[in-house]
């Protein structure tokens, strides 16, 4: 590896943790207009229909719906990211690529409560998502069907599975469940989802540990990693070696000041590989900061502050700090990237000829973001558990 290269892969670790918090939303949006290179080599057969799931309980809990299995985990509280340093940044970078489902009446500061996400293979695009909130389905149905292309040019298929429907571009795409949570990832993920739904069994299939961060730290973030049974390549561990015994890991964050802060546990599978692991942490903190001019050179901006690590038994814990105003910079030079606007590329989705958002428009009637959907709003800990 080329030494200009080393800060753009080591920042690697900082940056799957940021973007769970910062670019969560836009997981969504690559299923929605961008398609996917994963294959859907696997046969599906519809599951038998017991008692299915009904949409009160469809909405109760997005973890009951994502299948067991997954290689990792994120949660992201949409309002409370909307609210932060960078959360402005972060929403225009949404709404402007969301002109369809503007049209359709959805307002990603208003309707978007949470996502949910499970990935169920480090190699390819496997995951499937819950995006819970307010949604019309009926508008923002019809509003996809009177453009069925991406503007990559790539078709937007409608597929039925188990009486539900499934815009596909290519092997990603969404499906709108009810008006409270709407599916989104590659196809098989989704199926899965709908096998559930069909045989009426939404039960939440998560790792102890896991549901302890969920359900006792109630941070805006929430992402866990599971290694032990899906273990990284040797490359990945030889450029991260703080990795190599790593079994589990979970990380918190919020969105306080300076802008966001991490707090992390790594199981490790002896006290001596935790011992390591802390060492190594901190040897990659001063690695990248001793590479901020490199980084500089090439326009990234440096948003981590600090990371302080320590071992504990068999666990490495660690907190980090990330500047939110260098968060900010760094979604500006994103959004210059991504595609949907000037300069990034066309809308994901473009409104009907002659459509325009409708004058007031609301969600539907009775519609609200569903209360169990979400950790109750309490600030995680600004520098650690």
């Amino acid at each position: 590896m080329k030494a200009e290269d080393k800060p753009r892969s080591a920042w690697l670790v900082i940056a799957g943790q940021v973007s769970a918090g910062l670019l969560g939303p836009t997981l969504l949006l690559g299923a929605l207009g961008l398609g996917g290179c994963a294959g859907e080599k696997n046969s599906i057969v519809l599951a038998s229909l017991g008692t299915e799931a009904s949409e009160a309980a469809i909405d109760q809990d997005p973890w009951g719906l994502l299948p067991a299995g997954p290689v990792g985990w994120g949660y992201v509280d949409a309002q409370r990211l909307f609210a932060s340093r960078f959360g402005p940044t972060a929403l225009d970078l949404v709404l402007k690529r969301l002109p369809a489902l503007q049209a359709a009446g959805f307002d990603a500061k208003r309707d978007l409560s949470s996502l949910s996400v499970g990935v169920y293979s480090i190699q390819g695009a496997d995951f499937v998502g819950v995006a819970k909130g307010r949604f019309n389905r009926e508008q923002i149905e019809a509003q996809v069907e009177q453009n069925p292309v991406t503007p990559l040019g790539i078709p937007l298929t409608k597929t039925e599975y188990g009486e539900r429907t499934l815009f596909m571009a290519e092997s990603l795409g969404f499906c709108l469940l009810t008006n409270q949570t709407v599916l989104f990832g590659n196809q098989m993920g989704m199926r899965r989802v709908i096998d559930r739904v069909r045989r009426g069994k939404l039960e939440r299939s998560l790792p102890d540990w896991l549901e302890s961060q969920l359900e006792n730290a109630q941070a805006p973030v929430v992402t866990g990693l599971n290694l032990k049974e899906n273990p990284l390549s040797a490359a990945a561990r030889g450029d991260l070696p703080f990795l190599n015994g790593m079994a589990t890991l979970g990380v918190l964050a919020n969105f306080e000041d300076p802008g966001m802060n991490l707090a992390g546990t790594a199981q490790y599978d002896d006290e001596n590989a935790a011992r390591l692991g802390a060492q190594n942490l901190e040897a990659f903190d001063d690695y990248l900061q001793s590479m901020g001019w490199v980084m500089a050179l090439f326009g990234v901006a440096q948003p981590l502050r600090s990371l302080t690590a320590e071992a504990q038994g068999s666990e490495a814990r660690f907190v980090a700090q990330i500047d939110g105003a260098a968060v900010d910079r760094l979604l500006v030079q994103a959004d210059a990237l991504l595609p949907g606007v000037p300069g990034g590329g066309p809308p994901l989705f473009s409104p009907p000829s002659g459509s325009a958002p409708p004058s007031g428009s609301a969600p539907p009637s009775g519609s609200a973001p569903p209360s169990g959907s979400a950790p109750p709003s309490r600030n995680a800990p600004g520098a650690g558990p």
